[in-house]
């Protein structure tokens, strides 16, 4: 009975503090606490949209017109960029200026075998069989099939790899004038098989020891057909070197001409803030 008394106190005394009551019991049980009401994020913004708006429009203006008046100064992004693509050029030109280191070498001796044509299939794939050294050549096509079953581009003649290996035991030179060897060789058995596609005479073909000789332009082997790798290759470099060049050049005129189309902007822009910032005041 005593227990049952506290517990109707207890709901009695609930009763008569109302929801508060409650709330309060309930918190001293648990011990929770409610956290403080949250401030609203649009306490700090003006009441009037159309104020924010002005305000947002005279800040986009404002930071507009800033970067102008940076465009217009020495210390702009657009100088900096424009003075280290003037450092780029330069360094290109002096490099471009400076002559290439002449090649000093000496021609390989060979001695004077006539090279001679044993058999020649002009029309894909093409085959050209070279004689030297009473040794035969084998020339093949390399094709290129795009889809199976249809040649439709024509490769380069190739030397067969076994008769590259006996070529090279009959060949008293290093690697790289062996090198130079081959491709002459190649270079020629390529020439005779377009004379035969194109129906002109036969050509005459050169003595082994014509296969090389000096390049007058930079000192090193010519090829049989007068094409030096070395001078190819360094114009090639060259070439490369000019078209860096003109692609500076055109990012520089670009760079320019963004700076100057800022810069223009001044007038209307200082004009467009002040009367941004007028209209603020009577808002």
């Amino acid at each position: 009975m005593p227990r049952w008394k506290l517990w109707k106190r207890s709901q009695s005394s609930s009763s008569d503090n109302g929801s508060e009551g409650q709330a309060t019991t309930e918190t001293s049980v648990r011990g929770f606490r409610l956290p403080p009401p949250r401030e609203s994020r649009l306490s700090g913004l003006p009441a009037d949209p159309a104020t924010t708006n002005r305000l947002e429009r005279h800040e986009a203006l404002r930071r507009e017109l800033e970067l102008a008046e940076s465009a217009a100064t020495d210390q702009s992004h657009w100088t900096a960029r424009v003075n280290e693509i003037d450092e780029a050029i330069e360094s290109l030109e002096v490099e471009m200026k400076t002559p290439d280191a002449r090649i000093d070498r000496s021609i390989p001796v060979l001695p004077d075998t006539p090279i001679g044509l044993e058999a020649i299939k002009p029309d894909a794939p093409s085959r050209v069989q070279l004689s030297v050294n009473d040794q035969s050549l084998q020339f093949a096509e390399e094709i290129d099939w795009a889809e199976r079953g249809t040649n439709i581009v024509r490769g380069e003649l190739i030397l067969d790899d076994h008769d590259r290996q006996r070529l090279a035991e009959t060949l008293p030179v290093d690697d790289r004038d062996r090198g130079l060897i081959e491709t002459s060789l190649i270079e020629l058995a390529t020439a005779i098989r377009n004379a035969a596609l194109e129906g002109a005479r036969p050509l005459a073909l050169p003595q082994l020891n014509q296969l090389l000789a000096p390049c007058p332009d930079c000192g090193d082997l010519r090829l049989w057909n007068g094409v030096c790798l070395t001078c190819a290759q360094r114009n090639h470099a060259r070439q490369q070197l000019l078209e860096q060049r003109q692609r500076l050049f055109a990012e520089r005129d670009i760079v320019i001409r963004e700076r100057e189309a800022i810069v223009e902007q001044l007038p209307i822009l200082r004009k467009r803030v002040a009367e941004s910032a007028k209209a603020l005041e009577k808002s």
